[in-house]
């Protein structure tokens, strides 16, 4: 009787192969994020909005967002953090964003320029970590100080020069670090900054009074973003790591509880305009969004109509309904047809020659004692240990 346990174990096969088919609702993948700063990334939950934004851009992946971030910490300060580098090298993360501390990018061509130096060579050894790892670098371009810098006078008197300063620092770190194959992009944060600041006060009055939008993106210290900065910078990280495959961030929802719809759409534009703008700008940026273009078109159909759009609709912004597309391939289903049939035969004739097998075997043994009916009665003369007798030992 091989006929019932035969008929079950070809079901079985048949329902494994169909459940290990890939497809596009079942093969959920996880996007991952690491940000490693100090205070500026740690302000109001960076991580969460960026999370929150990646998650409506892509519902059907799972987002992972981490932050590694110390008070006023530098590069030259994380490369001595085991953990950091443990982190970074205990799995693949799609995106490892750095931020570096916020005036040491603008000490070029000054008196403390060493200290820059120290910041180009401790950002190769977390790039090489990262490179190990195989994760994309990123690089998050901060914001000046509203007015003039308190610590620097002299060197930082307003928004606009240090913010030039700090837009020149992140760039030579970016060259430090790119190669034609492997381009590090930066998120110009600081420059969605800095287009508040040059369009908030269309009359002529001074964007760093008080009550002004530019303002209103700072924390009381005039240093840290407050919560409408924050969400300023989360828009620029998520309109800088998603240039296709993605809504764009003026198609998103999802804004910060209590902030107000007109103020969350100025912000998202903003951020949307400054990413655009400098991609285009920046050779580094424009090889990093052509390289993700590239990766994101799917090969040619023949029975697919071919689209004198293509171009536009690479560059054009996605709505916020947008399926990414599926990534599953006629071929397991053409293999299944083949390989299931045959299997189907090969269980029938295995049956057929163990069913006469056991026949035979009857035959011989007629009049012998009949072997246990159950696997119990094998068990019923060995003296089992009861297992209520083990202890675990204790974990300390």
């Amino acid at each position: 009787m091989l006929l019932l346990p035969s008929l079950q174990l070809f079901l079985f096969l048949l329902s494994f192969l169909q459940f290990t088919t890939p497809s596009t609702a079942e093969s959920a993948t996880t996007t991952s994020l690491l940000m490693v700063g100090n205070s500026f990334i740690d302000m109001n939950q960076l991580e969460f909005m960026v999370e929150q934004m990646l998650q409506e851009g892509d519902p059907h992946k799972q987002i992972y967002a981490m932050r590694f971030d110390q008070g006023s910490s530098r590069f030259a300060e994380h490369v001595k953090e085991s953990a950091l580098q443990q982190m970074m090298l205990e799995r693949t993360w799609d995106w490892v964003l750095l931020q570096e501390q916020s005036e040491i990018p603008a000490f070029g061509g000054t008196y403390w320029e060493p200290t820059l130096d120290l910041s180009l060579q401790s950002l190769e050894t977390l790039d090489a970590w990262i490179r190990e790892a195989h994760s994309e670098t990123v690089l998050l371009m901060t914001w000046a100080r509203v007015g003039m810098d308190p610590y620097y006078p002299d060197l930082f008197p307003n928004f606009e020069q240090m913010q030039h300063k700090v837009q020149e620092g992140y760039e030579r770190m970016q060259q430090a670090i790119s190669t034609p194959e492997r381009p590090v992009p930066i998120v110009p944060a600081g420059l969605a900054f800095q287009y508040i600041h040059d369009h908030c006060c269309p009359n002529g009055q001074d964007p760093t009074a008080n009550g002004t939008d530019f303002v209103a993106l700072y924390d009381p210290d005039t240093i840290h973003p407050s919560v409408l900065g924050s969400f300023l910078v989360a828009c620029t990280i998520y309109a800088t790591l998603t240039p296709v495959g993605y809504p764009a961030v003026t198609h998103l929802r999802y804004a910060p509880p209590g902030m107000k719809t007109g103020v969350q759409h100025r912000l998202q534009e903003a951020a949307q305009a400054v990413v655009l703008q400098y991609n285009q700008q920046n050779p580094n940026n424009r090889d990093y969004v052509e390289m993700k273009r590239a990766a994101h078109k799917k090969p040619y159909q023949p029975d697919e109509e071919p689209s004198s759009n293509n171009e536009k609709e690479d560059t054009a912004p996605a709505s916020s309904s947008t399926v990414p597309p599926s990534t599953t391939s006629n071929t397991p289903k053409r293999i299944l047809t083949i390989v299931l049939p045959a299997v189907g035969v090969v269980f029938v004739m295995m049956n057929v020659w163990m069913w006469l097998q056991q026949k035979r075997q009857l035959a011989n043994y007629a009049g012998r004692q009949p072997v246990p009916s159950s696997q119990d009665e094998l068990y019923d003369d060995l003296q089992l240990r009861d297992s209520s007798s083990f202890e675990l030992p204790e974990i300390r």
